[in-house]
């Protein structure tokens, strides 16, 4: 039997968006097949482009959904400063596709900074070192505990508070009555 599909339907970044974070002129050199600079209409409106975001938006997803924090409804989700943050890693993720598609033709130039940061971002998201701006995942990791008072205790009226009789007070519990219910 075949398992339920869990992946968005669109990229998360359009090629409008990702040029915003990347050199469209750098872009036309990486997606060029012909040794000539793609001009800017054609970047946005290249298939391989399209291609590539929504390789990257399903590398995101894969690591989102490996460390069990995220689903693809939640990056859909995601808005204001956190979807920016979001497009951002997968225009990382999609100018390092952009560079390895031709590893010697490009060998010279060095891997795109922002690819190196969305890979790591990327991972340390993975690896929950990194979160995404939501209020679910910033609580998740606080840790919450009351501590029982010996009124508390006294109140509840369980065994511990009728067998004091046999075993005496503990110090902490010293100026306390004996508990509503009989035994």
């Amino acid at each position: 039997m075949a398992q339920t599909p869990l992946s968005g339907a669109a990229a998360y970044c359009t090629a409008a968006q990702f040029v915003e974070f990347f050199d469209v002129r750098t872009a036309g050199d990486y997606l060029s097949d012909t040794g000539q600079r793609l001009p800017p209409p054609d970047v946005i409106a290249s298939t391989i482009l399209a291609t590539l975001l929504k390789t990257a938006s399903g590398r995101m997803e894969s690591q989102l959904v490996r460390g069990g924090r995220y689903t693809p409804d939640d990056l859909n989700a995601l808005t204001n400063n956190g979807v920016a943050f979001l497009r951002q890693l997968v225009a990382g993720l999609t100018a390092f596709y952009l560079w390895m598609r031709r590893p010697t033709k490009f060998m010279k130039d060095d891997m795109p900074g922002i690819s190196k940061i969305a890979l790591e971002d990327v991972d340390m998201l993975g690896n929950g070192l990194e979160i995404l701006p939501f209020s679910e995942a910033a609580k998740a990791g606080r840790i919450n505990h009351h501590v029982t008072t010996a009124a508390e205790v006294n109140d509840r009226g369980l065994a511990e508070v009728g067998a004091r009789r046999f075993f005496g007070r503990r110090n902490d519990q010293s100026g306390l009555q004996r508990p509503r219910s009989s035994y």
